[in-house]
């Protein structure tokens, strides 16, 4: 999100992150059910994550904002998202 401006579609969203990633025509068609790709249900996992420490928000529906906390995370806090979205989640 910070790489496109801050809010984008869930497609603008993957666009970016191939290429950002680099990934492969290979890496992209690995399918996860007959509608979508592992790296789209990945990256709706990792959307929900973000979602539930309040680094983004989608209030308007299919754009997905930054928000003042996403905006400050670092590499390492992001590394710790999937574990903080578990203890949340269980709250």
């Amino acid at each position: 999100l910070k790489a496109l401006g801050g809010s984008a579609s869930i497609q603008e969203l993957l666009d970016k992150m191939i290429e950002l990633e680099s990934y492969s025509e290979e890496v992209q068609q690995v399918p996860h059910t007959q509608r979508e790709s592992k790296l789209e249900y990945n990256s709706a996992w990792a959307r929900t994550y973000l979602k539930k420490v309040g680094a983004i928000n989608n209030s308007q529906r299919g754009v997905w904002v930054l928000t003042d906390v996403g905006e400050k995370l670092t590499e390492k806090d992001m590394a710790d998202i999937p574990r903080q979205g578990n203890r949340i989640g269980s709250e």
